[in-house]
Parts: structure tokens; sequence; C-alpha cells
């Protein structure tokens, strides 16, 4: 860890799972310290937009979670016709070096659910946990992504990216997860749940980029457990999918060159 760590109560977060903790978040990353989160459920309502920051943020595992509730936090949208609302807890751009340890991320996808689809779309309606537009570096290590409407995690345009011992958990919905009268379009002809991926890398990278997931686990998403796009290079190692939507592990978009060992599938 390093020197010079802040608790987030020094910017007046309770973390008691009921008071909104947004601006002492908020407040936090514009400090640009590293940051710990004492165990306790800190409340999110809003998503945190940043641009070229560094964050480091360190937590107590599953003790410290940072949860997404619902307030005035969808921002509504046109997308191909469709009323779109979408919210990512952190939405990072140009960033600096990101590192992710030992905390939990609950993007609490049943409190978005009624009204996403009462909006007419379980496809392009969503929330992400962490959604990433460039940064020179990311570390995810012993973090949970979970409960993410669409993507867990979705990374575009990072050159050096190493995620361990991390966990990425029921992020949108599997066809069995949902009701008949919740299936419209593909998903009422059974195809698919919500396109939800628990950790999506893309970004067509113009150098081969240094990507490294080892000893994680990708269970329960609604469509890929980890969906590699555009991606030339990776080493992917000592990982499980079990129970998603679709594929366990899915390439796209030419990625190539990846290099996989200890990968084990099912269901």
């Amino acid at each position: 860890m390093q020197k010079n760590i802040r608790n987030i109560r020094d910017y007046g977060a309770f973390g008691d799972g009921i008071t909104d903790d947004t601006s002492a978040i908020r407040e936090a990353v514009k400090s640009g310290e590293a940051i710990f989160f004492p165990p306790g459920t800190y409340i999110l309502t809003k998503e945190i937009h940043v641009e070229g920051v560094d964050i480091h943020w360190y937590g107590a595992g599953d003790l410290s979670v940072i949860k997404l509730m619902p307030a005035d936090t969808s921002h509504p949208k046109r997308y191909q016709g469709k009323t779109v609302f979408k919210t990512s807890m952190l939405f990072i751009e140009d960033g600096g070096e990101l590192e992710f340890h030992n905390i939990k991320f609950d993007a609490n996808k049943d409190a978005f659910k009624n009204d996403i689809l009462q909006n007419g779309s379980t496809r392009f309606d969503h929330t992400v946990c962490i959604e990433i537009y460039g940064s020179k570096r990311l570390v995810l290590d012993g973090v949970t992504i979970a409960n993410a409407l669409i993507e867990g995690v979705y990374i575009y345009r990072t050159q050096n990216i190493l995620v361990t011992k991390s966990k990425f958990i029921g992020n949108g919905y599997r066809i069995k997860d949902l009701s008949p009268e919740d299936l419209i379009g593909e998903d009422a002809r059974g195809k698919r749940g919500t396109d939800a991926s628990g950790m999506h890398i893309g970004g067509r990278y113009q150098s081969p980029p240094s990507i490294i997931i080892s000893d994680s686990e990708f269970h329960c998403n609604g469509f890929n457990g980890l969906l590699l796009n555009g991606v030339y290079g990776a080493v992917v190692s000592n990982i499980t999918c079990h129970e998603n939507g679709y594929d366990g592990v899915a390439l796209w978009g030419g990625s190539s060159h990846c290099i996989f060992s200890n990968v084990f599938c099912s269901g």
C-alpha cells in the first residue's frame, strides 16, 4: 500500500448503508489521494465522472462496499428510437494510474430493473460499475464487481491492465433470471438475456497492450463472463467462468494472439 493513505471518512463519508456518500467520494477522487474504505456500505446516488486523474482505492475485501442506489441518477437519452437510462458508478476518461484493491462495487441492478423495463428495453439501458475510456494503467486486485444491469466493467483503450484475485458476479440478467413479461425483442425469442458481460475489454489497440487476467471468477453474468473485443495480445490464466448466459470467454472484433491456460467454463 502507498504512503499517505487517507480514510474516506476524512471526507465526510459515513459508510452506514443509509447516508448518501456521493459528495464525499467525489471529493476524495478530486483530491488525488490514495483512499482507504474501512468496512461499511457507502451509498452512491450519482455517477462520478472524472478526467485525467489517478485513483488508488483500498478496502477490506467484501466488507467494504460501494453501492449504487436510485435517486436522480438515471440520465435519459435516445438510442435507436429507445429511451436509454445510463448510469456508471465510476466513469473515467483519459485516466492516469487506476488501482482498486480489496473493495466491492454493487450496482444494485434489481433497484433499477422496473424503471428500465418500463421504458422498453433490456438491451440498451444499463448501469455499469466501472467504465473507462483511455487510461495509462488499470489494476483490479481482490475486487468484486457485482449486479450491474449491463457490463460489470467496461474498459476501452487502456494499454496496461492487470486483473487478479477478482470476482465478476451477477452482472445483467440471464434468460432464466427474467420472467416472460420482461423479455422483448431477441430476448423474447429466448436467444439471450441482457447484453451483460462481467468484464468487457475493447478498443482496437494501435500497439500490443499488456493485459494479464489471472486467478479470477466470472460467474452468473447475463451474457459473457469475459469479453475481449479487438484485443491484440492478452494472457489469461487460472480463471473460472460458470453459469453465464452465453459464453464463459468470448473473443470478438478480430481479437488475436491471446494465451489461455487453466480456464474452466461450465453451464
